[in-house]
Formats: structure tokens, C-alpha cells, sequence
């Protein structure tokens, strides 16, 4: 029995020591993959750095389950550079599409290259005998309409494959921004599932930023600002008031009520994102003060780095309260404008009611008395009839 028991201790230990091996080189995978996708998020190569997040995603998700901590980090990334992708789309999309207009200016450029060609097309057919052209001429004339049928049902294929091409780039779309919320808020439920310590509150906080800025790219302002406050929330309560963390959420949530034409909201976010950076900045200072006494120099140039970096925050951010401050004034303005106008309108509608009242009891006056006028017309014709009216006045 003791043999028996020993070996199954043995083959259990081996198991598990191939499992953990496994699990050991699936992570290691992972990892590497993760890192190359930032280096290529780095230099700006979103498409080839969102391939490699995926492939860590599947590899994650089917080694060790959608919701197991170690997918976290894949997810997360999946999603947010999937979001990234569909920025860059959103603001490099022609104007005329993002009003959902017709590229009319292409028309116009096809339309003046056809020109172009008849004329060029024209200039080389001058050396052909004039018999040659009439009997050009008289071919085309027979076969004007076919042309025109022909014509009429390539334009018609071309139109017809041009809308099936905008259809399916919208439905790509969809279904890529589908694909970043599902990732993103697969990062967030697997910091809910874990024990809520300040690595996985950290975690989370980053997951509810990220839905936040798709969501704002997908210009749903106010869920937007609700995943940012949340985001804000979770911050606040791990990090100290002067993180500059905490400062780049109020940012966010001042260019999200920017976005949302809430300018004294923005105005205010901006103005708390400056106060925590400016108390960041103090906390530098005080380090780099500290470093200087000690001489060291390769952590007194980078907090002098950093410094300076913050001071450039500080005062693009003081550009955006300018801007936010100018649009509220602006928005005042216009509402009050709007006001007088609606109230100058009623007012006009009002006065033409009152008119068009006096007008139909002058006008029922008139059709009132039009009768007696006319038959006291026709009177000097008919003194009988100008007898009884006048017995009528007097009654």
C-alpha cells in the first residue's frame, strides 16, 4: 500500500510540476507579446500593436479563462488600443462624412477629369478627315442609346457597390468598438473578483478610465463622465490628493464636459486639474530640494524633468479654462440672445393676433352693414327699398 500511496505522490508531483512549467511559459508568452505591442504603440504602429494584443488576449483567455486575473493585463490593453484606433479614425474621418453628407468635392474632381479627358481625347483626333468624323458621328448616334443604358446601369453598379462599401466600413466599426467595451469591461470585472487590495483598487481605476475615454470617443459624454467619476472615486481613496493621477481624471472630465457644451463644468475640472498639479509640483520641488543636498544627480535632473513637464501641464490647462470660460460667456450670450428673440417672436405673434382679431371684428362690422350700404346704393334706383332700410336704422 505504502508503495502505491508513494507512487501517486509521485505522479501527482510531476503533474503538477508540468502544469506550473506550462503555466509558467503561457505567462512568459504572454508577457512578451504585451511588450512588444507597447513598443509598437509607442511609435505609433496602432495596427500592428492592436494584433499583438490580441493574440495575448486569446492565448490568455484560453490558457487560463476570461475572467482569470492573468488576463487582466491583456484585456485592458486589447481594448484601450482598439479605442485608440477608433480615435484616430473619428478625427481623421472627412468633414462632409461626420455630417453624413456626400463627398460632393470628389464628384466635382471626377467630374473635371472626365473634361480633361474628352478635351485631350478631342485634341488628338484634329489630324482625322472630316468624312471620318461624320461617319464617327453617325455611329455614335445609333449607338447613343445603348450607351446611355449601359451607362446608366454602370453608374447605377458603381453607386450600388459604392453604399455596400460604406456599410460594411460602418459595420466593421461597430463591431470593433463592440470588441473595446466587451475587453475593457471584461478588465473591470476581473478587478471586482479580486480581493479589493490597492493593487487591484489601482487596477480597477485604470479599467473605469479606459471605459471612460471610449465612451467619450464614442461621444456618449454623460457615461463617459459617470466611468470617469467612478475612475476619480477609486483614486482618490488609494492615491494622495497631489497625484497628478487624480489630476489626469479631472482633466478628462473637464474635456468630456467640453465636449458635452457644459462649459462652466469644464471650466470648473480644468481649474481642480490645475490645483492638484500645481500642489504636485510643490511636492517635486521639495524632493528635488532634498536630492540637491544629497548630490545626486541622476534623480535632481529627473525630478527637474518632470517639473518642467508638469509647469507645461499646468499651463495648457490654463489655456483650456481660458477657452472653456470664453465658450460659456459665449454660450450665455447666445442663450440670452435666443431668449429675446423667441420672446420678441411671441410678442410679434401676439400683437398680429390681437390685429387679426380687430381685423375680423372690423371685417364682421363691414359684412354687417355691407348689406344696408348696398341696398342704400341701389336706393337711388329704388326709393322703397331705401324707405324700409331707413325704418330698419331708426328701429
Amino acid at each position: 500500500m505504502s508503495e502505491k500511496v508513494e507512487e501517486q505522490q509521485m505522479s501527482s508531483g510531476s503533474s503538477k510540476s508540468s502544469d506550473n512549467e506550462e503555466r509558467e511559459k503561457k505567462i512568459a508568452e504572454i508577457d512578451k507579446l504585451l511588450a512588444e505591442g507597447k513598443k509598437l504603440e509607442l511609435v505609433q504602429l496602432y495596427e500592428e500593436a492592436v494584433d499583438k494584443f490580441e493574440l495575448a488576449t486569446n492565448t490568455a483567455t484560453e490558457f487560463f479563462g476570461d475572467f482569470a486575473p492573468e488576463c487582466y493585463l491583456p484585456a485592458l490593453n486589447y481594448g484601450k488600443m482598439l479605442t485608440q484606433i477608433a480615435r484616430i479614425e473619428s478625427v481623421n474621418k472627412p468633414f462632409t462624412e461626420k455630417l453624413g453628407a456626400g463627398n460632393d468635392n470628389n464628384e466635382d474632381e471626377t467630374e473635371d477629369e472626365d473634361k480633361i479627358a474628352t478635351e485631350n481625347e478631342g485634341s488628338q483626333d484634329d489630324g482625322k478627315s472630316e468624312e471620318n468624323q461624320l461617319s464617327e458621328k453617325k455611329v455614335e448616334g445609333g449607338n447613343d442609346e445603348e450607351e446611355n443604358g449601359e451607362g446608366n446601369e454602370t453608374k447605377h453598379t458603381e453607386n450600388g457597390n459604392e453604399e455596400n462599401v460604406e456599410e460594411e466600413n460602418e459595420d466593421t466599426e461597430d463591431d470593433e468598438n463592440e470588441l473595446a467595451w466587451d475587453w475593457l469591461e471584461v478588465a473591470r470585472q476581473i478587478c471586482e473578483k479580486q480581493e479589493q487590495t490597492h493593487f487591484w483598487l489601482e487596477r480597477k481605476s485604470d479599467a473605469f478610465f479606459a471605459l471612460g475615454e471610449f465612451l467619450t470617443v464614442a461621444e456618449e459624454f454623460e457615461q463617459a463622465i459617470s466611468e470617469f467619476e467612478k475612475a476619480l472615486h477609486v483614486r482618490q481613496e488609494i492615491y494622495k490628493p497631489s497625484d497628478r493621477r487624480i489630476a489626469e481624471v479631472l482633466y478628462m472630465m473637464g474635456l468630456t464636459y467640453a465636449n458635452n457644451d457644459d462649459f462652466t463644468k469644464s471650466s470648473e475640472y480644468f481649474e481642480r486639474a490645475k490645483n492638484v498639479l500645481e500642489n504636485t509640483i510643490e511636492d517635486r520641488e521639495k524632493d528635488l530640494s532634498k536630492e540637491e543636498i544629497k548630490h545626486n544627480q541622476e534623480l535632481v535632473s529627473k525630478l527637474k524633468g518632470e517639473v518642467e513637464e508638469l509647469q507645461g501641464l499646468v499651463l495648457a490647462i490654463k489655456e483650456k479654462m481660458t477657452d472653456s470660460t470664453e465658450s460659456a460667456k459665449s454660450r450665455a450670450c447666445q442663450l440670452a440672445d435666443a431668449v429675446n428673440m423667441i420672446g420678441k417672436k411671441l410678442n410679434s405673434s401676439n400683437i398680429e393676433q390681437q390685429n387679426q382679431e380687430e381685423v375680423n371684428d372690423v371685417t364682421a362690422l363691414l359684412q354687417h352693414k355691407t348689406p344696408k350700404k348696398r341696398a342704400a346704393e341701389n336706393g337711388k334706383e329704388n326709393d322703397e327699398t331705401k324707405t324700409k332700410l331707413a325704418k330698419i336704422d331708426e328701429d
